[in-house]
C-alpha cells in the first residue's frame, strides 16, 4: 500500500496503474505446482491420504516433529472424519447451532464495519487537503505501527478486547472529524484524526 502512490505517481494513467496492480496476481500461477492444497479442503473431500501426506510435508517445511510414525496422521484423520459423521457442512452447518450463528452474524457486522471504515478513509484521501498522493502514502504507512501493535497485543490481551478498543477509537476519532469538517476553526485536526482512525 505504502508503494502505490509512488507507482501511482510515476505512472500517471488508470491503465499503466491498473496493469502494474494486476501483475503481482500472475506469481502464484508460475508456483501453482509447488503450492500445497489445503489440508482442510483435502479432508472435506474424502481425500484422507493427500490430506495426512500434505500435513507431513508441512510438519517438515516448519521443522516441527510430531513424534507420530507416518501412518499414525491418516488413522488420525479416518478417527478425525468417521466422528465428524457426515453432518451439515458449509453455510446450513454454521446456522444449524445457535452460537455458531450468532458468531457468523457478529463476524459478518465486524468485517462490513472494518470494511467500510478502511476504504472509506482510504477512498477518502482525495477530499483531504494536501498533496492526495503524499496524503495516501502516510494513511498506509500509519498502518505499519498499527499492525505491529496489533501483533504484539493480541497475544497478550485478546482479540476481543484489541477489537473492542480498535472500534471504540475509530469512532471517536471519526465523531470528532466529523464534528471537527463542520467548524472551519477545527479543521487542521482532521487529517490527524483520520490517521488516528486509520
Amino acid at each position: 500500500m505504502c508503494l502505490l502512490p509512488l507507482l501511482a505517481w510515476l505512472a500517471r494513467n488508470w491503465f499503466y496503474l491498473g496493469l502494474i496492480g494486476a501483475l503481482p496476481a500472475l506469481v502464484p500461477l508460475f508456483f501453482h505446482k509447488i503450492i500445497p492444497t489445503s489440508p482442510r479442503w483435502l479432508l472435506a473431500r474424502n481425500r484422507l491420504v493427500e490430506a495426512s501426506l500434505t500435513l507431513e510435508k508441512i510438519g517438515k517445511c516448519n521443522r516441527k516433529e510430531l513424534g507420530l510414525k507416518s501412518g499414525d496422521i491418516l488413522e488420525m484423520l479416518k478417527t478425525l472424519k468417521s466422528k465428524e459423521g457426515g453432518g451439515n457442512q458449509g453455510l446450513s452447518g454454521i446456522f444449524s447451532h445457535s452460537k455458531l450463528a450468532t458468531n457468523a452474524i457478529l463476524l459478518g457486522i465486524s468485517s462490513a464495519m472494518d470494511f467500510v471504515l478502511y476504504f472509506g478513509i482510504t477512498i477518502n484521501t482525495t477530499n483531504l487537503s494536501g498533496n492526495q498522493f503524499l496524503d495516501f502514502f502516510i494513511l498506509s504507512i500509519v498502518e505499519l505501527p498499527a499492525m505491529w501493535l496489533g501483533m504484539v497485543l493480541t497475544p497478550r490481551v485478546g482479540r476481543r478486547w484489541i477489537s473492542t478498543v480498535s472500534y471504540g477509537g475509530c469512532f471517536l476519532a471519526f465523531g470528532i472529524a466529523a464534528i471537527s469538517s463542520q467548524n472551519d476553526s477545527m479543521e487542521s485536526s482532521i487529517l490527524p484524526l483520520m490517521f488516528l482512525a486509520k
